[in-house]
């Protein structure tokens, strides 16, 4: 995976949009830079671009860890689902609320 297109899969982990529209409607990308300085702002362990392949990994192992997203919004009274990520060999019962 091109070094770029590495980055901008950690962004969207993160939540980060990688482009916008401007007011021309003329579509505007976000710097190499501009990313790298919001993801470490949000806690991602990277320094420089070469850090981004162990990050991405990091965080994907840290998702899959926490089990599920720690909020699910209902809207109108319901659920539409929420994904769980679960061990198959070290099932911990839990409780929702």
């Amino acid at each position: 995976m091109r070094a770029e297109a590495t980055l901008h899969s950690l962004a969207a982990l993160y939540g980060v949009q990688t482009a916008y529209y401007d007011v021309r409607g003329q579509r505007q990308r976000a710097s190499v830079e501009s990313l790298l300085a919001v993801l470490r702002a949000l806690g991602a362990p990277l320094e420089g671009l070469r850090d981004v392949p162990e990050a991405l990994r990091a965080r994907r192992e840290a998702d899959w860890r926490a089990g599920c997203e720690p909020v699910a919004v209902a809207w109108d009274g319901r659920l539409r689902g929420v994904a769980l990520r679960l061990p198959g060999d070290d099932f911990t019962p839990f409780t929702c609320r």
